[in-house]
Parts: structure tokens; C-alpha cells; sequence
């Protein structure tokens, strides 16, 4: 080991000397690097070796390259020395060869390796590493990609290239991903080439060939055998589109593309509004267009949507979901629309409008429309700031679904950020409470609870008002969704009537054999009492004690709160008691827990 090391420490003389003779470290420094240098050896030569002493010695030798390149900065010195400052870039190199040497399998290590070397422009090196890293990771797609980029982008070589997709390809036949990059790579070599002969032709006066090369054909061909390797994949194929519009002079080979997708997949919704879509995608592509040709094309997307959602309904074998989709995909391409002329105008179209809910009562009329697709439109037409049209739309949602909780929340926030009155709002509430009056839903409590914020917000000096709205609230509510409410109101009547209320409020809902308390209310109760300038303990303790005869068997929670506030009140005498009592009470399942988290309670 030490002959080893000695050796490879040897080897670094020359540079470290070249270093220190060019002023950048001084004599005591250069000795300081090679005793670093020999400890970091000796680490990386025990066996078994660490990936974490590779990554320390390679950190070291980054830090070290920083301070030289400060150094030489200050210095004003311009160049760099072929011993002296390549030592460094080499010797991390060396460490990263013989770290995957040991660690072949960690690919972070290779890409770190990779990159290294390709930022010091050690290209042929580069793709050297590519080639191994992907011999061993022959399913790493992401490396395939990374490593025909490479020689494509920075070597310029499109030949190398083509050979590591297609290399790739023959191990992982299905990738998506590598299909889509390898046609793109097709697609940029033409490009390069059309864009050099254009040069050629500028300055020898020629006419440019028109060969196959030229029309996309390459391209072409690997499209038709990612398909045949992917068969049963539409939006595979649809992938295809982007990344060809891209392209000057594709239209052929992208009518050819849609031809092939009405072809093997009439049936397929995605297929259909891919087809519809095409026209629109020009119009967000190509912001010079007149007005005149984007309601043009405008006109036909909403002509081949049509014809799309005809063709599916009039298929042999129908297939309803296929059609439904296809409807939302048309009414979600309408709120696009919308948004498109916001944009250009800065105010919605009221044509817009008035199509888009005309789409949403033909798609209602035939059972196509859901709720949840109501309410994605509404929620997409208010996050781009669409809040008229959004408006407008929910009202006629919320007539075709008078049961969606979700629907008339959004219609309520609306007109409250309206400003309506609160005869009218009061008036829609009702509509709304009426209408969800059977539905078990948590957002049909959060009805009730905008109501009650409403009418406080509204009416604070009524107490009577409000007290009625709570009690109505609480009545048609079942137990099991009125606990936030019931939580609110007791903390509304704590805040505006006092202590005594609360304590009378209590006696009430004991004496109501349908008002089954929870912990939580008990708790809430607890914590007026505890609150108070004058505490009374008495009806603390009461309060537990109702609580432990309900909850008592099931609730570890509920006997450490009790033993904690009875500590803060200085009753500390009874702590032991309650224990005992816990340990008797509680489900045998539960006794350990309780045991375990009072000991953790008294070491606090």
C-alpha cells in the first residue's frame, strides 16, 4: 500500500512544483497539499474502499482548483501552464476513474465523471464514458438521451448520435421517451441541413435538391417504427405533433401523422380533439395572425369538434366514455377560447360566453355533462381572472346541478365579492340550504358557515338574529357534520354573552338526549372555565367527569388532558388517583399506550 501510494504521490511532483514556481502556492502550502493528499491515499486504498473518501478526495481537489483560479486572478496571470494547473483538473479525473472502477453501479457517479470531463472539454473522453456507463446501465433511458445529445450538440456529430438512439432502442423497445428523442434528432438533422444549403444557395446562386432527406423522410421512418413497436398507444402518438410543428415545411408529414390517427383509433376522444385542435395550436404558435383568419380557424376547430362528437355517436360499438370525454375536452377548449380574447382584447367575448354556455346545455341535454367537470370550468375560469364570465356560468351550473355543495359555494363567494345585498344573498342562501338539505357532505356545513359569518359580519349588534340563524343551523344539520358549527357558536356565545351563557348552553344540551357532546366540545367547554379570572374547579372537574363517562374507555387523550389541567390547578394530590383510575377504565388494548405517553407527560 504505501509503495502505491508513494508512487502516485511522486507522479504529482512535477505539477505541484510548477504551482509553487509560478508564485500561486508558497513552499509550507505545496507541503500541506501533499500530506492531505497522502492521508486522502491511504483512505481510498483500504479495503473494502468507501464511496464517501472518493467523494471527500474529489471535494478537496475542487476546493483546491477554486483557490488556484482566485490566486491566479489576483495575480493577474492569463493562461494556463501545461504541468501546473492541468494536474489538478487530471487528478480529479483520476479519482473519478477509479471511483467507478469500485462503485460501477451508482450512476450519480458516472454522471458526475461525465460531467467533469465535459466541462474541462475533454470531449473524446466524454463520449468514452457515455459508452461505458451505458454498458453497464443499458436500461437508463435519461442516459441514452443524455449521451446522443452530447455528440450531437457539442461534438456535432449526427452520425454518433443516431447510432447510441438507435443502440438504445434495440434494449428498450417500448421507451417512449427515447422514440420521441430520437425522432426529434431526425427532425433537427434535417433542419441543419436545409439551413446550410440555404447559405450554399445564397452564395453559388443554385438551386437547393429536393430529395427524400430533405422531406422529413429519416424522420419519417423512425416514426412508423415507434408505432409498430408501440401500437395500441393514441397519446403516444399525439406526443409525435409537438414536436413537428416546431419545424419549418412539415405540414405533409403532420396531415400524415392525423391521417394515421383517425386510421387505427376513430373511436378515441384524445384522437378526435388532438384533429380538432390542430388549427388552434397554429393560432397560440403564431401571434401575428389577423383577426379575420383566427376567428377562421377559430370557426373550424369548433366545426371538427362537432363533426368528432357526431362520428363517436354514430359509431357501431359506442363507447360512452370516449364521447364524454370528448365533450369536456370541446368545453374546456371553449374556456381556452375565452382566455385567448382576454388576453388579446383584455375583456372576455361575449359570443364566447354565450357559445360556451350553449356547448354546456347541448352536452347537458345528452347526459354528457358532470358536476365535476361544472365545476373545473368555473374554478379554470376564475383563476385566469375570467370572473364576469365565471360568474355567469356557475348561475346556470348551479339550475342544471341544484344539489352540488361544491357549485353553490363558488356561486355564494361570488356574489359576495359582488357586494350583494344581504336580502339577496340571505334569499340565495336559503335557495342553497334548501337544495343541499340531504346531502351528508362536509361542504354543505361550510354553506351553513359562510351563512352565519355572513349574517355576524352583517349584524353584529342583533344577537337574537344570529342566535337564530345558529339554532337552525344546528337542527338541520345531523350531529355527525354539525360539530364545527356547534364549536363556533359556543365560542360566539362565550365572546358576546359571557361564562354564564356557555354554563346554561351546557345545561341545555345535557339535558337534549339527540345532542351527543364530543371531546372536542367538552374540551372547549373546559377551556372557558379554565380561562376565567375566578376558576371554578368544581365545574371543571364536572366537566371531565362527563366526558370520562362517555369517552372514558376509548380515549387516552382524554385522561391526560384531565391529569394536566388538574396538575395546573394545584390539585396534584388527585394525579395518582386519576392514574389508577385510567388504568381500570381504559380498553386493555389502550392501557400501555396511556402508560407510555403519561410517563413521556411527566418528564416534561
Amino acid at each position: 500500500m504505501a509503495d502505491s501510494v508513494n508512487l502516485i504521490l511522486e507522479r504529482m511532483l512535477p505539477h505541484l512544483e510548477e504551482l509553487q514556481h509560478t508564485g500561486i502556492f508558497q513552499e509550507d502550502e505545496i507541503r500541506d497539499i501533499v500530506k492531505k493528499r497522502r492521508q486522502m491515499e491511504y483512505q481510498l486504498f483500504r479495503r473494502p474502499p468507501k464511496k464517501e473518501d472518493y467523494l471527500k478526495a474529489i471535494e478537496f481537489e475542487y476546493n483546491l482548483d477554486k483557490l488556484r483560479k482566485l490566486r491566479k486572478e489576483k495575480m493577474g496571470v492569463v493562461g494556463m501552464s501545461q504541468d501546473g494547473e492541468f494536474g489538478i483538473i487530471n487528478r480529479i479525473t483520476s479519482l473519478y476513474r477509479r471511483a467507478t472502477t469500485y462503485f460501477k453501479d451508482d450512476i450519480s457517479l458516472w454522471l458526475n465523471h461525465i460531467d467533469h470531463c465535459r466541462c474541462t472539454n475533454q470531449h473524446t473522453m466524454t463520449s468514452k464514458l457515455f459508452g461505458k456507463a451505458l454498458a453497464i446501465h443499458p436500461t437508463n433511458v435519461g442516459l441514452w438521451i443524455m449521451a446522443a445529445k452530447f455528440e450531437f450538440e457539442e461534438r456535432q456529430d449526427t452520425t454518433a448520435a443516431r447510432v447510441l438512439f438507435q443502440e438504445g432502442l434495440r434494449t428498450n423497445r417500448e421507451s417512449e421517451k427515447l422514440w420521441l428523442e430520437y425522432y426529434r434528432l431526425e427532425l433537427l438533422a434535417v433542419d441543419k441541413l436545409r439551413k446550410r444549403k440555404n447559405v450554399l444557395i445564397l452564395s453559388t446562386n443554385e438551386e437547393a435538391p429536393s430529395d427524400d432527406v430533405m422531406d422529413y423522410a429519416i424522420s419519417w421512418l423512425v416514426y412508423n417504427e415507434a408505432i409498430k413497436s408501440i401500437p395500441d398507444n393514441a397519446s403516444f402518438r399525439i406526443a409525435f405533433l409537438p414536436i413537428l410543428v416546431q419545424f419549418e415545411e412539415t405540414h405533409k408529414r403532420e396531415q400524415e401523422i392525423y391521417d394515421n390517427l383517425l386510421a387505427d383509433f376513430p373511436n378515441s376522444g384524445l384522437v378526435h380533439d388532438a384533429v380538432a385542435k390542430r388549427n388552434w395550436l397554429r393560432i397560440n404558435n403564431e401571434d401575428s395572425l389577423p383577426v379575420s383568419k383566427v376567428k377562421e380557424l377559430e370557426r373550424e376547430t369548433e366545426r371538427l369538434y362537432r363533426e368528432g362528437i357526431e362520428n363517436l355517436s354514430r359509431a357501431e360499438v359506442p363507447e360512452e366514455e370516449e364521447e364524454v370525454s370528448l365533450w369536456e375536452k370541446y368545453i374546456l377548449w371553449s374556456v381556452e377560447r375565452l382566455q385567448y380574447w382576454n388576453r388579446k382584447k383584455g375583456q372576455a367575448n361575449e359570443s364566447g360566453i354565450t357559445k360556451l354556455l350553449d356547448i354546456c346545455s347541448k352536452c347537458s341535454s345528452k347526459r354528457k355533462l358532470n358536476e365535476s367537470l361544472a365545476v373545473k370550468m368555473v374554478k379554470l375560469l376564475q383563476t385566469n381572472g375570467l370572473h364576469e364570465p365565471a360568474g355567469i356560468l356557475v348561475k346556470e351550473m348551479v339550475i342544471l346541478f341544484p344539489f352540488s355543495c361544491q357549485l353553490w359555494l363558488i356561486r355564494l363567494h361570488s356574489e359576495i365579492l359582488n357586494q350583494a345585498n344581504f336580502e339577496t344573498l340571505s334569499d340565495l342562501f336559503h335557495e342553497a340550504i334548501l337544495s343541499v338539505k340531504k346531502e351528508v357532505h362536509p361542504l354543505a356545513t361550510q354553506i351553513w358557515q359562510l351563512y352565519i359569518n355572513q349574517v355576524i359580519l352583517r349584524h353584529s349588534s342583533s344577537l337574537d338574529e344570529i342566535e337564530s340563524v345558529f339554532q337552525s343551523c344546528l337542527q338541520s344539520l345531523p350531529s355527525a357534520s354539525s360539530e364545527p358549527i356547534l364549536l363556533q357558536y359556543l365560542d360566539w356565545v362565550y365572546i358576546s354573552r359571557g361564562i354564564k351563557s356557555i354554563r346554561n348552553t351546557y345545561k341545555k344540551m345535557s339535558k337534549d338526549n339527540q345532542q351527543s357532546l364530543s371531546i372536542c366540545v367538552y374540551m372547549k367547554l373546559v377551556s372557558y372555565e379554565v380561562s376565567e379570572v375566578s376558576i371554578n374547579n368544581r365545574r371543571i372537574v364536572d366537566l371531565f367527569e362527563a366526558a370520562i363517562n362517555k369517552y372514558g374507555c376509548t380515549s387516552t387523550d382524554l385522561w391526560l388532558e384531565y391529569i394536566k389541567t388538574v396538575t395546573l390547578l394545584g390539585s396534584a394530590s388527585e394525579v395518582s388517583d386519576l392514574y389508577w383510575r385510567a388504568t381500570k377504565t381504559l380498553d386493555g388494548g389502550l392501557i400501555a399506550q396511556f402508560m407510555s405517553r403519561h410517563s413521556c407527560l411527566n418528564f416534561s
